[in-house]
């Protein structure tokens, strides 16, 4: 009896974001940005941009520090960089948690919502962990 065969079609998995999964259960790593999904013609565009990513990285967050929350077209609005620049570089600082969610949209020229991401500062991974700190160790002050 022969086994039936099937291209393959990943996703990112829901129990381990640095894996995708096909539908017949198989598993692999995720490829690191630049490169997500892994075509040559991806892996050969990474490659050719890496050496800038950390400089693209830095402007995008700096960006959003000193202007405040923006979409990614806004962003790419204001460097004048296209979306297959910016995206990866923004998805990079979210991973980093750098950069985060605001729970905001905004409407796209397409009159399409679009997530509204804003830069994490020092200061707010101080307060998070100080938070953290109080809530998980029951603190009162003066004990």
């Amino acid at each position: 009896m022969t086994s039936k065969t099937h291209r393959h079609i990943y996703w990112p998995s829901r129990l381990d974001p640095s894996f995708e999964q096909c539908r017949c259960g198989d598993q692999r790593r995720m490829p690191k940005p630049p490169a997500v999904y892994a075509q040559p013609t991806s892996v050969d565009a990474a490659a050719a941009i890496a050496p800038k990513t950390p400089r693209l990285r830095e402007m995008v967050y700096r960006l959003l520090r000193d202007h405040g929350p923006m979409t990614d077209q806004a962003i790419q609005d204001a460097t004048g960089l296209g979306p297959q620049t910016i995206t990866p570089r923004r998805i990079e600082l979210v991973r980093e948690g750098r950069v985060r969610d605001t729970g905001k949209r905004a409407k796209t020229r397409a009159d399409r919502d679009a997530i509204v991401w804003e830069a994490v500062t020092p200061l707010d991974v101080a307060k998070r962990d100080l938070h953290d700190i109080v809530v998980r160790h029951d603190f009162q002050p003066g004990s």
